[in-house]
């Protein structure tokens, strides 16, 4: 029995389980680059890659020659991890097949950029393939696809890629590294999910003629089923404007990501964000550093202790330069109080890894020792450092508890209001753009 034979069992399952019309697990995350304008990672069953674009931007002096000035030109970067496949080569960045992959990808994204928005500009795509397990070209488009969203370019439609093959008399969705490796017949098929219009297609081993629409149909059927997947990303979002050409200049990408990360409040229903912890500041302890935010918590204390010095001072009838040193005195304190307490919060959040009133808790016992020290009194020690971290953690709870009730009615409230993850039933820029569509058509005929 040959490898081709058994790719598909006589019960109807592959080598890893699936059946002939199933996707792998496709995971994606946007802006995991911060130098890039637009970055993406994603991964496809076990093929993993991210995407950067740097751009639109002014070309560096060795382009010159390829500038366009009536459009943009886009530039593709493609490398392959040495480490990414089974067999470790030395270099997989200069071979034949890298090359051709450029080219495709080069090829789709030319079509769909809006490249006369940026006249004479450089759109940089990189793409870096971390682990290889089939589908490298279609998981690559995506990943560029999420890339060039995140970074604001303008297309006339997002496009979403997928591969296919014939084996067992049948067409099977997704082939991966062992079925690539078994010389399955593959198609792969580029697709503009809304118009329906195939703009790359590519077979690299021969196929039947009688079997070439099925796998076509059943690669088509894959990239919907992938622009389902790609469009639950919530950083899509804020990128969705830019989508109609002319609508939106990625001038407002910062402006858009601000507005998403507040949520959106017009009746159109654009913008909806539900990463909570963006908007709780939930796990912002985990990553932020301990100094900077201990020193910005003892400034405000300073702030805080001047201001309740100086208030305490004018109620009782005090003049102000006899107030000053007690304003001095109550500020400095409260000042390096908050300022211990919040970085020990901080420094036991990272080290626990976990953000919970535990860490509350050990702040306010510091806050409360450093409270009895001052007092020169162990008997102070032992009273102020208990019941101040008790006293915090309750109040932490009580507010970790409200923000969850409040993040359930806000949930609901937009599950009613703005359907999860789709288009307002009525599309101001939709309209807008059909109606101009209308107007070319009509000169046209003229």
């Amino acid at each position: 029995m040959s490898r081709r034979q058994e790719i598909v069992s006589p019960e109807g399952l592959r080598v890893d389980g699936r059946r002939p019309n199933e996707l792998r697990r496709i995971a994606s995350r946007m802006s995991v680059c911060s130098t890039a304008d637009g970055s993406a990672y994603l991964q496809h069953g076990n093929t993993k890659i991210i995407a950067a674009v740097y751009g639109p931007r002014e070309p560096s002096s060795h382009q010159r020659s390829e500038v366009i000035h009536d459009r943009a030109f886009i530039t593709v970067k493609y490398n392959i991890a040495s480490f990414s496949v089974a067999e470790r080569r030395k270099s997989l960045k200069y071979d034949r097949r890298t090359q051709e992959t450029i080219a495709v990808i080069k090829q789709t994204f030319e079509t769909i950029v809006e490249t006369t928005k940026y006249k004479g500009a450089e759109i940089a795509v990189y793409i870096q393939v971390l682990q290889v397990d089939g589908g490298s070209l279609h998981a690559a488009i995506n990943a560029a696809t999420l890339a060039l969203l995140d970074a604001g370019i303008e297309m006339s439609e997002y496009v979403c890629a997928c591969s296919a093959g014939w084996a067992n008399d049948a067409a099977i969705l997704d082939l991966n590294y062992i079925e690539e490796s078994a010389d399955v017949p593959t198609v792969t098929v580029a697709l503009l999910p809304t118009s329906g219009k195939v703009i790359t297609l590519g077979m690299e081993t021969r196929l039947h003629l009688d079997s070439f629409d099925a796998v076509v149909d059943r690669a088509s059927e894959g990239c919907r089923h992938i622009h389902l997947l790609l469009d639950q990303e919530p950083s899509l979002l804020s990128s969705r404007l830019a989508l109609a050409p002319g609508t939106l200049s990625s001038n407002f990408k910062s402006w858009l990501k601000s507005t998403a990360k507040m949520g959106s409040t017009n009746n159109a229903g654009w913008l909806y964000t539900p990463d909570w912890s963006k908007l709780t500041e939930s796990g912002k302890l985990l990553e932020a550093n301990c100094a900077s935010a201990a020193f910005k918590a003892g400034a405000f204390g300073l702030g805080f202790g001047t201001v309740l010095a100086a208030a305490s001072g004018w109620w009782f009838g005090l003049p102000f330069r006899e107030n000053l040193p007690m304003m001095a005195r109550m500020g400095g304190i409260v000042g390096t109080i908050g300022g211990l307490t919040y970085g020990t919060v901080c420094m036991s959040t990272q080290i626990r890894e976990r953000d919970d009133v535990i860490n509350t808790g050990i702040g306010g016992f510091v806050a409360g020792a450093l409270i009895g020290i001052r007092s020169q009194s162990l008997k102070a020690v032992g009273f102020y450092a208990p019941v101040l971290a008790i006293s915090l953690a309750a109040c932490d709870l009580i507010a970790r508890n409200l923000r969850e009730q409040e993040k359930k009615s806000y949930e609901e409230k937009t599950k009613l209001d703005v359907p999860f993850l789709q288009w307002p039933k009525r599309d101001p820029y939709a309209e807008r753009w059909k109606e101009i569509q209308a107007r070319d058509a009509a000169k046209r005929d003229v």
